[in-house]
This record gives structure tokens, sequence and C-alpha cells, in this order.
């Protein structure tokens, strides 16, 4: 085998693990580059992390006999990915995650567990910090399950990254305009903080 084309994410038969790349040819969900592609050690480590977190989420689903392995509780497609891309990138471009917040800190403790038992097994040191890398990437993955301020520019970004080039609906028009709309008017937002600093500081001077 020379080539081969696969995807990793957990997949609401109840795996988080490698499934074939070949999807549906239809126009509303053609494929968007989520990151830089990476090769070489990038993608030893890519694959390491991915390991490592269908561990994580397999194991947990199992120990909580939880429904279709966890999908839709613990993870969905997009947050499996979002969560790699977070520890090789430092962000997410994905949207939505759905992730829920009692099952993601259960997740995020089961692979606390899972890196002090590789701690005191030999040859394990890159496993470790990459278990590190996880449970901060989770931690610091967005939730789109509420439609917050303090997440709204975030999901704004996200939502346009993930909008296909080709839109054959009106509605992923109009979402794309709204999408524009909440960041402009947070570009404005910072512009009248700026703004209020300056004045501020004139007047303590």
């Amino acid at each position: 085998l020379s080539k081969c084309s696969i995807q990793h994410y957990i997949a609401i038969d109840g795996l988080c693990g490698w499934q074939s790349n070949h999807n549906p040819l239809i126009p509303w969900a053609q494929p968007v580059a989520c990151g830089t592609p990476v090769s070489g050690k990038g993608a030893i480590q890519a694959t390491r992390l991915a390991a490592l977190h269908a561990n994580v989420l397999n194991g947990i689903a199992t120990d909580m006999d939880l429904p279709f392995g966890g999908y839709g509780l613990t993870a969905v497609c997009n947050d499996s990915a979002a969560v790699i891309q977070q520890c090789l990138y430092g962000t997410s471009t994905i949207y939505p995650m759905t992730s829920i917040g009692r099952f993601m800190q259960l997740t995020m403790q089961y692979a606390k567990r899972f890196r002090n038992k590789l701690k005191d097994m030999p040859n394990m040191e890159m496993e470790v910090v990459a278990l590190c890398d996880l449970v901060k990437a989770m931690r610091d993955t967005p939730s789109d399950i509420n439609a917050s301020p303090a997440n709204a520019v975030s999901a704004a970004k996200r939502m346009i990254h993930c909008l296909p080039c080709e839109m054959p609906f009106m509605m992923m028009e109009d979402t794309k305009k709204v999408m524009l709309a909440i960041l402009r008017e947070e570009e404005a937002e910072v512009a009248v903080d700026e703004a209020n600093e300056v004045l501020n500081a004139l007047s303590f001077s």
C-alpha cells in the first residue's frame, strides 16, 4: 500500500479512529482545509495525538457505558478533530463544536489518569507530553452548544471558515452576512474600548 486517504474522528457508530476519507459528492459539503498540511515529524506527532485521543474517547465511553460510544456526549466528529487541530496549531477553525461541558471535564480527567499510568512505563515520554497537550487543548477548545457573547467572534470566524466556496443555498449566503456583521460589530466595539482607554489615560495624566 503506497497511498491511502483516511480521516480521523469519532463516528456515530461509536468508535473514534481512522475512517475512510471518501465522502458524498454534494455541493454544500465540500472539503475545507482546516490547517496547513503536516508531514514528516509533524505527521508523526499528529498521528500520535490522534491515537492517544482515540484511546481516551473510546476508553471513557467503555468505562461509563455511554450510548453510541459517547458520540454526542464526549464529542462528535468535529470536536474530535478540533482537539487535534488545537494541539497542532494552537487554535481551531472548525464549526460547530458541540462537546457538553460535564463530559468534556470527565474526558479531561480520564486523559490525566491515562497520562499518569504512562509515566510509570518505559519509553513513553513523548506520549506523556502529547497527553498534556491534549488536556490543554480540551480545556481551551470552545463549545458552540450555547450562543454566548464571549464566544461570538470565535464562532463567527469558524463558521465563515467552514462555509464552502460555492454556496448553493440562500441560507448559506445569509449566514455569512450575519457572521460578517458580528465581526464588524466587534471591530467597532474594540475601537470604542481603545478610545476610552486613551481618554482615561489623559484624564489621569
